[in-house]
């Protein structure tokens, strides 16, 4: 059956193959389209985008389903370690899996919480830290020197990547999405307002702030050659140049 809110996670490139949530994880060859293989369980597909990432020499690719974590090897769909998470409402684990090393965070919305997951011998990864009052709803934190910048509904946070430790917070209009440029975070509220915020722990630190969309914004925003592309529910797409307005 089609997930609550629909196929949601984009596919991960790896090499020659494309990664897919679509259920069960599936490997196509990218420039065919042909099955390459299939996992044997099946799930409910969630909102989550596969991550591909390397350790000890392997590629291997994380997907957060609606019952966990699951790590497959790449090259042969073999599942490596398995973190069984659900989330109570909607069974939909939002965030995509965030790695560093051999450590992989996880978060989802609606009283999901969040935790740092170690990557060891056995087949269920170690918790680190975990934290059930955290709640990412529509954006994945971003990953900048140590620290997790992290939407919490309607509060925008930041942590330590390690620890779980807060540096700072700042009350938010709403929910937020955002993307990492340089060491800036471009965040947008869902009431189409978008702030720069410098990407630091010291404090939360505003650099300017623009009413650039009308309507309901759940979309995170696009940035490319100084470019800003949002896209708001009613499928409206509008792009700005951003170059007389910041040094990005």
């Amino acid at each position: 059956a089609t997930p609550l809110f629909g196929y949601i996670g984009a596919p991960a490139m790896v090499g020659d193959r494309l990664i897919l949530d679509v259920g069960a994880i599936v490997a196509l060859d990218k420039k065919t389209g042909e099955r390459i293989w299939q996992s044997e369980e099946t799930f409910k597909a969630t909102c989550s985008s596969p991550t591909p990432f390397e350790l000890d020499g392997k590629s291997y690719a994380a997907v957060f389903n609606a019952t966990g974590l699951v790590i497959v090897d790449v090259e042969t769909g073999h599942e490596r370690w398995r973190k069984p998470w659900r989330t109570p409402a909607f069974d939909t684990n939002t965030g995509t899996p965030l790695v560093k090393g051999n450590r992989i965070f996880i978060t989802s919305g609606f009283d999901g919480g969040a935790a740092l997951l170690e990557l060891g011998e056995d087949h269920e990864p170690k918790v680190v830290w975990e934290d059930q009052d955290l709640r990412s709803r529509n954006n994945t934190p971003r990953l900048y020197e140590d620290h997790l910048y992290y939407f919490d509904i309607d509060t925008l946070r930041c942590l330590e990547f390690e620890t779980g430790k807060e540096k700072w917070s700042e009350d938010w209009i709403g929910v937020g999405t955002s993307i990492l440029v340089n060491n800036c975070l471009l965040t947008l509220s869902e009431r189409g307002e978008v702030v720069f915020v410098e990407a630091t722990p010291e404090e939360y630190r505003e650099l300017g702030r623009f009413h650039l969309m009308g309507g309901t914004c759940w979309t995170p925003p696009a940035f490319a050659e100084n470019k800003l592309y949002l896209r708001n529910s009613k499928g409206h797409v509008s792009c700005f140049d951003m170059r007389p307005l910041t040094k990005l």
